[in-house]
C-alpha cells in the first residue's frame, strides 16, 4: 500500500512537471519583426551609401555600374554582392529596443545609410551597423517604420559588402 502511494505521487509529479514545461514556453518570440517587401536586385538602378560625411553613389550604366561623382567603373563583383544584400534583406531577430546605437555601430559616425532606387523612386532604406556575434548577421535599423524606429534588428547578410564599397 505504501509503495502504491509513492508511485501515484511520482506519476502526479511527472504529470505536473510535464504540464509546467508545456505551458512555460520561454523559447517563444514575444515580438513581431517588420515585414520587408521583396525586392529583385535587377530592379535596383542606383545605390546611395552614406557614412559620416562621405557619400558613394553607384548607378547602373548600360550593363555595368559606375561610381559617382566621377563616373569611374565599379567592381562588378562587389556591386553584385551589395545588390543581393539589399534586395534579399531578411530580418532574423530583434536585437534591442533601448535606442543605444553606438554599441551596435549604428551611431551617426559609424553607420552606413544605404538607399536603393528604382529609377527615381526609393525602394529601400536601411542603416547598417556592426556585424553581430552570430555568424553572418549584421545589426540594422529601419528609418521608415515608426513602430520600429528605435528597435535594432539583425539581418541575415554580410555587412562587409557595404564597407567594401566604401573603402
Amino acid at each position: 500500500m505504501k509503495g502504491r502511494k509513492e508511485y501515484i505521487i511520482i506519476i502526479l509529479l511527472i504529470i505536473g512537471l510535464g504540464v509546467f514545461i508545456w505551458r512555460d514556453r520561454t523559447d517563444q518570440v514575444h515580438y513581431q519583426l517588420p515585414d520587408i517587401q521583396p525586392l529583385k536586385s535587377s530592379e535596383i538602378s542606383k545605390l546611395e551609401l552614406d557614412k559620416g560625411k562621405a557619400t558613394l553613389i553607384l548607378e547602373k550604366s548600360g550593363e555595368g555600374w559606375v561610381l559617382n561623382p566621377g563616373g569611374f567603373p565599379a567592381d562588378q563583383g562587389k556591386v553584385k554582392t551589395a545588390l543581393q544584400a539589399v534586395a534579399d534583406l531578411q530580418l532574423t531577430a530583434l536585437a534591442s529596443q533601448s535606442g543605444h546605437y553606438p554599441r551596435y555601430g549604428l551611431d551617426r559616425n559609424a553607420t552606413v545609410h544605404v538607399r536603393a532606387y528604382d529609377g527615381q523612386k526609393q525602394v529601400r532604406s536601411v542603416y547598417v551597423g556592426k556585424t553581430a556575434s552570430s555568424a553572418g548577421n549584421t545589426y540594422i535599423r529601419l528609418p521608415d517604420d515608426p513602430e520600429h524606429r528605435r528597435k535594432l534588428l539583425q539581418m541575415d547578410a554580410e555587412q562587409q559588402a557595404f564597407y567594401d564599397l566604401l573603402h
